[in-house]
């Protein structure tokens, strides 16, 4: 008798079940489409997506000016000519970096209108 009524409402649970999916199937696929819209306004607008853009300003200021100075001092090391080179290319990474800072402000307005 117990195992009847077990059997009998796993039975209408899983009825009652799949035919709550079949009618929110529809409704599930308006949802995801929905959801990856306000999924992208709310990255957008997040802390952490703009942690990121911070983080990427100083990558690419920094890389620039420390490999024009290594680049700088190792040719200054070859040819004998110490503080020729390396200041030479401490402008040219300092150029390179403005340039890249520039390139990335611009992304960011644009991305915000």
């Amino acid at each position: 008798m117990y195992n009847t009524i077990v059997t009998t409402l796993c039975v209408a649970f899983f009825v009652m079940k799949n035919s709550f999916e079949v009618l929110l199937s529809g409704a599930t696929r308006i949802k995801k489409q929905e959801s990856k819209k306000t999924k992208e306004i709310k990255e957008r607008n997040s802390t952490l997506y703009y942690l990121g853009y911070v983080g990427e300003i100083g990558f690419t200021i920094s890389v620039p000016i420390v490999l024009c100075l290594l680049l700088g001092r190792f040719l200054d090391q070859k040819w004998l000519l110490y503080p020729k080179m390396t200041l030479g290319f401490l402008f040219i990474g300092i150029t390179l970096s403005i340039i890249n800072f520039i390139q990335i402000v611009k992304t960011i307005i644009q991305q915000k209108n």
